[in-house]
């Protein structure tokens, strides 16, 4: 098969004035880079291609280790040792198989029996879009950081872009074998695209969501849920409710100032608070004044948003974000009048991150919460 540019001097990869034009077409161009492809004349190259694909897939289990705390090398000598010889392993393993998965599906896409070189050159040639960026970016990070422990540890957001990045790659790398095979090898369209393309990004976002779920609940704050059947009850300076088991009361009495104070701490850095203060203000006044100093003692609370019933009473309450400790928060103030001159301070804040784990307790608490005088 003739390449695309009459000037090409043979087959990709072959030979030295073609290398890096053919690498260009590869990345950039891959239906011209498939039209000049043939079975290899050198063995060689196979073995080659095999070795980077190799290498590649030797990096990522070793930053895959690295990301779950077992980084696979001290110093980067050893790294690299690593990788190589996991490369030359995984050249050895491809090179036995010989791409039986890339001729399984070429074949239910109405493939011929094909020369199984030519195949392994495609598939191969495809896997490099993933293996030479991966080998470049291990290759920079070499020069940048002092050790693999310092460049697994580099900041999120860097991480993330990386990860992006990499998914980008592959998707692409799946792409341009679907052009390989459309190009070199006789199979149906719709076939092709479904078993080179279409299946393969599926997998990878299922495999990527998969990972994302198991490291969310691996990273998730280890927090018990409000027990709400085995409930404990407080009564007492004119007020009563039930609250979690789990929880405990660390505070109640009649503080300077105040004519009753109750504080519930529950777990995972919930807390909830009742005050009932003597005041000349309406709810509504105090509640600004209360919200503001609240806030004032915060970095930056978001825009509060406004509620006007907590269990079975009616007040002035608002609800905004800002950080809780080393954690994003949530705050919920309200203020209900209680007989003249009288106002009672109810306060729950918590972490974001367990939300669902004590919003029940907070629900047990509006829901039998009753003044008794």
């Amino acid at each position: 098969m003739e390449n695309e540019i009459g000037t090409d001097p043979g087959p990709a990869f072959e030979g030295e004035d073609s290398f890096l034009r053919n690498l260009h077409r590869l990345f950039f161009r891959p239906k011209a880079y498939f039209e000049g492809i043939t079975s290899p004349k050198k063995e060689g190259w196979l073995f080659v291609f095999a070795l980077t694909y190799g290498v590649a897939w030797a990096i990522s289990r070793g930053d895959a280790n690295a990301v779950n705390g077992v980084p696979d090398a001290t110093i980067w000598a050893e790294h690299w040792f690593r990788h190589n010889i996991g490369g030359v392993f995984g050249m050895l393993n491809t090179n036995l198989l010989g791409g039986a998965w890339y001729r399984f599906r070429l074949g239910v896409c109405g493939a011929a029996q094909e020369d199984k070189d030519l195949v392994r050159r495609v598939y191969l040639s495809a896997a490099q879009v993933v293996a030479l960026p991966m080998i470049v970016m291990e290759i920079i990070s070499t020069i940048r950081f002092p050790s693999p422990a310092a460049s697994a540890a580099v900041p999120a957001r860097e991480a993330i872009g990386l990860l992006v990045l990499t998914i980008l790659i592959q998707v692409w790398s799946y792409a341009v074998s679907y052009v390989g095979v459309r190009t070199v090898f006789k199979v149906r369209k719709l076939c092709a695209a479904t078993w080179f393309l279409i299946l393969p990004i599926l997998f990878t976002a299922v495999l990527i969501g998969g990972l994302f779920l198991l490291a969310a609940g691996e990273n998730a704050p280890s927090v018990p849920k409000a027990n709400v059947s085995d409930t404990r009850e407080f009564s007492g300076f004119g007020m009563t409710f039930s609250y979690p088991g789990n929880w405990r009361v660390i505070e109640s009495g009649q503080p300077p100032g105040t004519m009753a104070k109750v504080e519930v701490e529950g777990k995972g850095g919930a807390y909830f608070l009742l005050q009932r203060v003597e005041t000349a203000d309406s709810a509504e006044s105090f509640s600004i004044k209360w919200a503001e100093s609240i806030k004032q003692t915060l970095s930056s609370p978001t825009e509060p948003k406004s509620f006007d019933d907590w269990g079975t009473l009616k007040g002035v309450g608002s609800r905004f974000e800002d950080q809780l400790g080393d954690a994003p928060g949530e705050y919920r103030l309200f203020v209900t009048p209680v007989a003249a001159g009288q106002v009672l301070m109810i306060c729950e804040t918590f972490p974001k991150a367990v939300r669902g784990r004590v919003e029940r307790g907070f629900k047990l608490i509006r829901k039998t919460f009753r003044m008794t005088s």
